[in-house]
């Protein structure tokens, strides 16, 4: 399953973007034209889930 997210960081808002923490699900439903736009103005950053390794 795929733990990426998209952070909503506010200050703004899209026509027919929510204003809200997005699961990457969610985001690639986006036209990618939005996309690169929200990144780009700063109202989402995309977060990568962190692993972690433990002793096997």
């Amino acid at each position: 399953m795929d733990k990426d997210r998209y952070i909503y960081k506010g200050g703004g808002y899209f026509a027919g973007v929510p204003a809200r923490d997005m699961s990457a699900e969610e985001w690639a439903k986006l036209p990618k034209e939005i996309q690169e736009a929200a990144l780009k103005a700063g109202l989402y950053v995309h977060e990568k889930e962190k692993l972690e390794v433990k002793d096997a």
